[in-house]
């Protein structure tokens, strides 16, 4: 069982890294905001606007389409900040957008330029796992990990009899 947990952790670390080295290579080498694999981009819920559907803290995979319809989650450029809410309506100003728990629609049309993707799966609560191991003490985490699996990989706890 505790081979079982260990490879697990080292699977999900080895995936953070992953994510977290294609993400700064891409933004590094083409300054992409939001790297895309394949036109998969993902995407960490900030705030409680599409609540209950979306919660703050959940990881969101989104896909660039060439369509996107009423009743669509999409992610959205505004002024520098990515936002995802519910195409509620096409007009000839562009797209109504609406969060789920505002009362009242988003004030400015999207244009089609400004939309990142649609939303394809919510994966509740692991963004804030992405956005800790973003912080100084995630990292530092992440590097103390990687040493002890790399300096010590054969190690096991073992009970005192």
């Amino acid at each position: 069982m505790r081979k079982l947990s260990k490879n697990v952790v080292l699977i999900l670390m080895v995936i953070v890294i992953i994510i977290n080295a294609w993400q700064l290579f891409s933004n590094m080498m083409w300054k992409d905001q939001l790297p895309a694999i394949f036109g998969y981009s993902q995407v960490i819920v900030l705030t409680g606007s599409m609540e209950p559907v979306i919660s703050a803290g959940d990881l969101l995979i989104i896909h660039q389409e060439e369509l996107y319809q009423e009743g669509d989650i999409i992610s959205y450029w505004d002024n520098g900040s990515l936002i995802t809410h519910r195409f509620i309506e096409n007009t000839a100003d562009g797209i109504i957008t609406k969060g789920d728990y505002n009362n009242v629609a988003d004030r400015v049309p999207v244009q089609t330029d400004q939309i990142a993707g649609r939303v394809i799966v919510v994966i509740p609560g692991i963004g804030n796992i992405f956005m800790f191991f973003r912080t100084v003490p995630g990292r530092l985490l992440i590097l103390l990990a990687v040493v002890l699996f790399v300096c010590f990989p054969g190690q096991t706890v073992r009970k005192s009899e």
